[in-house]
C-alpha cells in the first residue's frame, strides 16, 4: 500500500492508527540528533516491522514526504493566522507587511523546528522527495498571498503582475531552500527584513501608487 492509502483511510481504521504511530515515531527520531532515522530504526521505535512502514508509505522516501507535509502544516496554520491578524488591523497593508506575514513563519520555523532542521537536508538527497518538499514550501509561500498581491498590483498589466509575483516568490523560496539545505552549518544568510524589502521593491518598481508603501 502506498502513502496515499494511509492518507485516505478513515480515522477509525486501524491502518490509519498504525500510519499515525509511524509518523509520530519518525518525528521523535528526527527530533533526536542521536537517533537513527532509517526505515528499520523508525519501525523499531514505532513497534512495527520495516515491512509495515513500506506497506503504509511505500518506501523511506514516501515516509519522508509524508513527514515533511505533516510538519509544514504548522507553517501554513501560522501563515493564515498572521495574514488574518494583519488584515484585521489594516484593509490595505503595505506590500512588505503582506510578504512578511507569509514568509515570516517559514523563515522562523525552518531553523527552529528540530524535525525540519534534520529532515530537510535528508529530503534534499532524495530527488522525488526534494521536488515535493520544494513544492510544499512554495505552496506554503503562495496560497492566499498571490490573490492579495494581484489585487494590489492592478496598475500593472496582468501578465507583468504575475511575472513580478513569481519572481518575488522565487526569491523568498530560494532563501528558504538555502536555509533547509545548509542548516546551522552554513554561512550567514540575508535576514527576513532584507529579503522582504528586496521582493517588495521588485513588485513596486515603476508602479505601485505612492501611499501604498
Amino acid at each position: 500500500m502506498t502513502e496515499a492509502n494511509s492518507v485516505t483511510a478513515s480515522p477509525s481504521d486501524p491502518a490509519a492508527g498504525t500510519a499515525e504511530s509511524i509518523l509520530a515515531a519518525a518525528e521523535a527520531a528526527f527530533a533526536d540528533p542521536a537517533a537513527g532515522t532509517s526505515a528499520r530504526a523508525i519501525a523499531g521505535r514505532a513497534g512495527v516491522s520495516a515491512g509495515v512502514v513500506q506497506y503504509h508509505f511505500g518506501s523511506r522516501a514516501g515516509l519522508l514526504r509524508a513527514l515533511a507535509l505533516r510538519r509544514l502544516a504548522g507553517v501554513r496554520a501560522a501563515q493564515d493566522e498572521a495574514l488574518d491578524a494583519l488584515l484585521r488591523r489594516e484593509a490595505e497593508p503595505p506590500l512588505e507587511a503582506l510578504l512578511a506575514a507569509v514568509a515570516g513563519p517559514v523563515f522562523d520555523y525552518m531553523p527552529t523546528d528540530p524535525v525540519l532542521r534534520r529532515l530537510a537536508p535528508e529530503a534534499m538527497m532524495e530527488p522525488d522527495v526534494a521536488r515535493d518538499f520544494r513544492t510544499q514550501v512554495e505552496d506554503a509561500m503562495t496560497g492566499r498571498l498571490r490573490a492579495l498581491l494581484i489585487r494590489r498590483l492592478t496598475h500593472l498589466p496582468h501578465d507583468e503582475a504575475e511575472r513580478r509575483i513569481a519572481l518575488a516568490f522565487s526569491l523568498m523560496d530560494s532563501q528558504v531552500q538555502l536555509r533547509a539545505a545548509l542548516g546551522e552549518a552554513g554561512p550567514p544568510l540575508p535576514a527576513l527584513d532584507d529579503v522582504v524589502r528586496f521582493a517588495a521593491a521588485g513588485l513596486r518598481s515603476n508602479g505601485e501608487p505612492a501611499g501604498a508603501a
